[in-house]
């Protein structure tokens, strides 16, 4: 099966400028064509289906990339480049559905009755020099027609034009939020096709939501590492893919044992006529052929079809249309929303980063106008809120937060409330506040926060990342002032720091006394 090439792709491909990250994408997924191309060439006598299914899978990634990125491409691929590669796609197909259709009849052979043998093998020898015409006509044609269309996109693709402008760095929107919104887009598409299927069951409507659940995966394959659940939700995709695949392929099958219905009985009748023509009515020769049918075998193929596309049907009511399909959407919601760092309501879903403790405050941090923020944790019986008003140059806005976990990466809700609620709920925070100065300095595609303490003598710097994995060095103007890595230390969590006395003071901010364990995620 072809893999992805998401395991080459930068760590922090999501923060890349659009028109980047969709060119790395779209190369990515021609390196895989290139590389099955040449494991496709190397079969001999078409016994490998498996080769020319990971080559077309690999085209139809890479078809799927450039038109879900045309935008971010900017026209650097142009309709006749997109043309050629669905031309050589299509010029794969036979020899797929052929593979497909060889593999379901073979695996019939067992129903077959004796007198079904006949057309039984007289299916399979039809299909299989079908299958052998379409590997010979690959391997005359499609390597030469690849090699021109891979020379034009490796060359439009490996560069591209950019405005410098004048607003600071990280102004325009990076790749995350392209990927966000294009994830929603195909997700909705999706929806309204099973819709309509659920009213239906007719096979346009299956062919399309196919398509659907197809162009959404391949969309999502290389950023599932990006997102929570991403694994989860790849698995749930394709075997919603399976299913409505293989209604497909039971479809054009049903077609192709239509087709061969017919020219089974013409063929029948050929013979039958040659051998009235030249023997004796009532020779042993005739009768034979009279006995023999190879349409016995056909129609019980058709029927043994017509039982399997009602199975499939009923799974995909029973299964996906009946609740999966809902479940599957509302968490690909939430995870495509966290890699931009948002949720439903706006929340971050999860929260991924760094923090260190610094001597002082860098002197690049006083070139910024830092937000003032105020925060106070309302400690119930079950778990700890924290609220929190920020005050911006332009703005002032208050917020409520739910935190779980410790360490590199915690799950985090958030929502933005009206002053009057903060208003009403800031006294039951009692002592346990922290005051602080927040300066945010973008930096090699990471956001550095540097928070300035007033309520104590502290100073700490945060990075949050786009998942685990991501490795990322302290920027030169920060490094000099860095003591020590604290992430996943509790001592520097906001909430036990509040819990500490407020004092200035080197103790003050790492007092261990009376530090509570957080919440287990």
């Amino acid at each position: 099966m072809a893999k992805s090439p998401a395991t080459n792709l930068p760590e922090d491909i999501l923060r890349r400028p659009p028109q980047e990250a969709a060119r790395l994408l779209a190369i990515g997924f021609l390196d895989e064509a290139a590389a099955n191309l040449e494991k496709l060439e190397k079969v001999d006598d078409g016994d490998d289906g498996e080769a020319l299914h990971d080559f077309r899978v690999s085209i139809r990634r890479l078809r799927s990339t450039l038109r879900a990125y045309e935008r971010e491409l900017g026209g650097a691929v142009s309709k006749k480049v997109r043309k050629r590669l669905k031309e050589l796609w299509r010029s794969t197909s036979s020899g797929r559905d052929t593979e497909v259709q060889l593999q379901w009849i073979e695996e019939q052979k067992e129903r077959m009755a004796p007198d079904q043998e006949l057309g039984f093998d007289w299916m399979i020898k039809r299909l299989e020099a079908r299958r052998d015409e379409s590997y010979a006509t690959i391997s005359r044609e499609i390597g030469q027609a690849f090699a021109r269309i891979e020379s034009n996109l490796r060359r439009k693709l490996s560069s591209y034009r950019m405005r410098v402008r004048r607003e600071p760095l990280g102004s325009e929107p990076a790749f995350c939020a392209a990927a966000q919104s294009l994830i929603a887009e195909h997700a909705g598409e999706l929806e309204d096709r099973l819709e309509a299927l659920k009213r239906t069951r007719e096979h346009e409507d299956t062919h399309r939501a196919r398509i659907s659940v197809k162009r959404l995966r391949y969309v999502l394959e290389p950023l599932a590492r990006c997102m929570a659940d991403g694994e989860e939700i790849i698995r749930d995709s394709k075997e919603l893919q399976d299913v409505l695949g293989e209604l497909q392929d039971a479809h054009v099958l049903g077609l192709e044992i239509g087709s061969a219905l017919e020219e089974a009985a013409a063929e029948k009748a050929r013979r039958l006529h040659d051998l009235a023509l030249r023997e004796d009515a009532r020779s042993e020769k005739l009768r034979n052929e009279l006995e023999q049918d190879e349409r016995a075998g056909i129609l019980e193929l058709a029927r043994l079809l017509k039982t399997r596309q009602e199975e499939l049907y009923a799974s995909l009511e029973s299964e996906w249309l009946n609740g999966r399909t809902d479940a599957l959407l509302d968490t690909l919601d939430r995870s495509s929303r966290g890699m931009t760092g948002e949720s439903r309501d706006g929340a971050k879903s999860v929260e991924i980063e760094r923090k260190y403790l610094l001597t002082g405050l860098p002197p690049r941090a006083k070139e910024q106008l830092p937000d003032e923020i105020e925060q106070g944790w309302v400690r119930t019986e079950d778990m700890e809120e924290r609220l929190r008003r920020v005050r911006s140059p332009d703005r002032e806005t208050f917020w409520r937060t739910f935190k779980v976990g410790t360490g590199l990466k915690r799950t985090q809700i958030e929502e933005e409330i009206p002053r009057e609620l903060f208003e009403a709920l800031w006294p039951f925070t009692g002592e346990r506040r922290v005051v602080k100065k927040r300066y945010k300095i973008e930096e090699g595609g990471f956001v550095w926060e540097i928070d300035e303490f007033l309520d104590r003598d502290l100073h700490l710097a945060e990075v949050e990342l786009p998942s685990e994995e991501t490795r990322v060095d302290p920027p030169s103007w920060l490094e000099p002032f860095i003591e020590e890595e604290v992430t996943g230390n509790p001592r520097y969590s906001n909430v036990s720091l509040a819990r500490a006395e407020t004092r200035t003071g080197d103790e003050a901010a790492v007092e261990e006394a009376d530090v509570e364990k957080p919440l287990a995620g």
